[in-house]
């Protein structure tokens, strides 16, 4: 299309523009998002403001979006003087390139964090650019709230250090946000001695879902699993209908925090040796009964054989001839502990 040359016209450049920033911003309104077109004598890289929204108002999250429109661009952003800036910007920054007929978007932030990506394009110099790979539809306000709720879960991982139940469980479920992000499971593998028992089992969950190579770097020592399982279950010598046991909250609650504790133990090369620890050493009928239950439950699940369980469990008096020892004396001859307490 030529110039008209009639005052006002900026040519066919800006159409393409104009074309790409609304199609970016009909993608985003028909997800309920609210979006705003940055000034130009604020445009430093940035195009678009969006806001998210519920079904009631506002939410706290924000994004921003580059905009190029045009044949030209070739589906790809180009970086110039901005990588640091929507590298580290506080806002979660995206690239939409609109060709005319078909958009495409990419995560600017997280490609430029991620070191091999961001590596790759300074070795190309000035004409570095991060290409757009995914198409402009549902999946990019999908993709615009997931890492908002990312930047927001770094903010609520601080409330590990709270001493706060609520705080510490808010923090844990942020830690879902986060799921290839090395530091968010050292972090909680730290602080699992710190957290209360509903904030512990939701962590140890996280940890075997998301990290089973850190819990097999990093295994429970004996004094740790004498804490986790004192937090997770607990003795009271007034409860008669359970022998033995008395669960904390509810009983489905309890027995869902000992799988994940079970989950972690079997990838750790170590844990046999350390549940043996605690079930010599504990005075509690509780504990007892659960680290040679779980004892127990590994060597099946290893495939072991079984003449050290045994040993074991009648290696201390005062547990030897308990019920529940004896019942998993009867469930190993007859091959084996399925773990289900």
């Amino acid at each position: 299309m030529a110039s008209t040359g009639l005052p006002g016209h900026q040519g066919e450049q800006y159409l393409a523009e104009r074309r790409a920033l609304r199609a970016a911003e009909d993608v985003l309104l028909a997800a309920g998002c609210k979006v705003v077109e940055v000034p130009s004598t604020f445009d430093d890289g940035l195009d678009l403001f969006v806001a998210l929204t519920n079904d009631n108002s506002v939410e706290p999250y924000m994004a921003a979006v580059q905009v190029k429109g045009g044949s030209s661009h070739h589906r790809r952003i180009a970086i110039g003087n901005h990588r640091i800036y929507w590298r580290d910007h506080t806002l979660p920054v995206f690239g939409v390139v609109h060709d005319g007929e078909l958009g495409y978007w990419a995560d600017l932030t997280q490609t430029l964090n991620d070191e091999t990506v961001n590596k790759e394009t300074q070795n190309n110099g000035p004409g570095a650019s991060v290409a757009t790979t995914e198409p402009l539809d549902m999946s990019f306000p999908a993709a615009v709230r997931e890492a908002c709720e990312r930047r927001h879960a770094i903010r609520d991982l601080l409330d590990l250090l709270s001493d706060d139940v609520t705080r510490q469980v808010t923090a844990v479920v942020a830690a879902r946000s986060l799921p290839r992000d090395p530091r968010v499971a050292r972090l909680l593998r730290m602080r699992l001695t710190q957290l209360h028992r509903a904030a512990t089992s939701l962590a140890l969950e996280h940890l075997v879902r998301l990290a089973p190579d850190l819990l097999a770097r990093e295994p429970f020592d004996a004094a740790l699993l004498d804490v986790l399982l004192t937090r997770l279950w607990s003795w009271d010598t007034d409860d008669f209908r359970e022998p033995g046991l008395k669960r904390l909250g509810t009983r489905e609650a309890a027995r869902t925090s000992m799988r994940h504790l079970y989950e972690c133990l079997i990838r750790q090369v170590g844990a046999a040796e350390q549940l043996r620890d605690v079930y010599r050493t504990t005075d509690d009928p509780n504990i007892a009964y659960l680290s040679g239950h779980l004892l127990a439950a590994v060597y099946t699940e290893w495939d072991l054989p079984f003449d050290e369980v045994r040993v074991v469990l009648t290696s201390v008096d005062r547990w030897a001839h308990t019920f529940e020892t004896v019942e998993l004396l009867s469930a190993i001859d007859e091959g084996g502990v399925e773990f289900d307490i």
